[in-house]
């Protein structure tokens, strides 16, 4: 299983959080790419305080929405391998958890933002380069500064270079 392209006029927002519960920290990670695989942003960065893996996720993908709707992206498929917050953005049933502001935040800036914007769950094999860049995130400086790429710097491009995109027109 690799990485699908978006159908054409599509963006794909990839997005992943890595937690670690030892020190309820963590790291964000997004990648957004165009109908061919091309990327054209990235971004990482450190969370000195979550409350749990699924709060990391909701902040990824808080992240990696923010930059779409920055570049004026009017059709996106998020993609995460969290079943739980795909559940949580698209249905209720997370509404009365610990997170469901960030939730409720999340959706309505979706419905705010975006002319379409589908959330799909994926195989972890398929959100590889996300899952790449919140441990990336999750291992930088405390307090440092998040980081965004809109040229491909070598992490990236690490990354990317085994998920080579499959057609799904």
């Amino acid at each position: 299983m690799k990485w699908e392209v978006p159908p054409d006029h599509v963006y794909k927002v990839n997005v992943d959080g890595a937690f670690s519960p030892a020190g309820r920290s963590g790291g964000w990670g997004f990648v957004i790419r165009n109908g061919v695989g091309e990327v054209l942003e990235a971004g990482a960065g450190k969370i000195e305080w979550a409350q749990d893996a699924l709060q990391t996720e909701a902040l990824a993908a808080m992240k990696g929405l923010e930059k779409a709707s920055y570049w004026g992206m009017p059709r996106i498929i998020l993609e995460t391998d969290a079943a739980n917050l795909g559940c949580a953005l698209t249905s209720e049933v997370w509404d009365d958890s610990p997170n469901d502001n960030i939730f409720r935040g999340l959706k309505e800036f979706m419905a705010s933002n975006f002319t379409s914007c589908i959330v799909k769950v994926c195989p972890r094999e398929c959100n590889r380069v996300a899952d790449g860049l919140a441990s990336h995130g999750r291992n930088a400086a405390p307090n440092g500064e998040p980081m965004f790429w809109c040229s491909t710097p070598s992490i990236v491009r690490d990354l990317v270079s085994g998920d080579m995109p499959v057609s799904s027109n």
